[in-house]
C-alpha cells in the first residue's frame, strides 16, 4: 500500500508504481513483504532491500534458489528499480514509461532515497500474531477478522 494511501486514504497516479516496486522486491527475494523478517533487528523487506543495495548492490536480497540462474548486474538493477518505485514521495517515483525504460534498457539509473518504511522495523511478536487466524495490525491498535460475504 502506497504511503499516500496509508496516511490520507487517497490514491495518486503513482500508487500502482509503489505496489509494483514491492512486487518486484518480493519476486527477487522469494518472500512476501508481510512475512519477511530478517536478523535480530527484525527488518522488513524494504529495510533489508535498502541495506543490501547500499552494501552489496542488492545481491543479498536474491532468493538463494535463484542465485545460480541470475546475472548479478541484472539483479542489482532490479533491486534498484524496486527501491526507486517504493520512494516515499510521489514525485520521487518513476512513472510507468520510465519504469518500462529502466527495465528494458541498460542506461544509468537515478540513486534512490531510503524508503520511509525501511526506517521502521517490525518486532517478532507482532509478526507471529499476524500469522494467526485473525490479522492484527503491526501497531496493534486495530484488529480485523477475515470473513467472506
Amino acid at each position: 500500500m502506497s504511503p499516500e494511501y496509508a496516511w490520507t486514504g487517497l490514491f495518486s497516479e503513482k500508487s500502482d508504481i509503489y505496489s509494483f516496486g514491492v512486487l518486484m522486491l518480493e519476486i527477487i527475494s522469494g518472500k512476501r513483504i508481510s512475512r519477511f523478517i530478517f536478523g535480530d533487528e527484525n527488518k522488513g523487506l524494504l529495510a533489508y532491500a535498502w541495506e543490501s543495495w547500499c552494501e552489496t548492490g542488492g545481491m543479498n536480497v536474491l532468493d538463494r534458489d535463484l542465485a545460480d540462474s541470475c546475472n548479478a548486474f541484472e539483479v542489482a538493477r532490479c533491486v534498484q528499480i524496486g527501491l526507486l518505485c517504493v520512494q516515499h514521495e510521489v514525485v520521487d517515483r518513476p512513472n510507468t514509461l520510465q519504469v518500462l525504460s529502466m527495465i528494458t534498457s541498460a542506461t544509468g539509473l537515478p540513486t534512490p532515497k531510503q524508503p520511509i518504511f525501511a526506517v521502521h522495523s517490525l518486532n517478532a511478536e507482532s509478526m507471529s500474531q499476524s500469522k494467526s487466524k485473525d490479522l492484527i495490525s503491526v501497531n496493534q491498535l486495530t484488529q480485523s477478522a477475515v470473513q467472506g460475504r
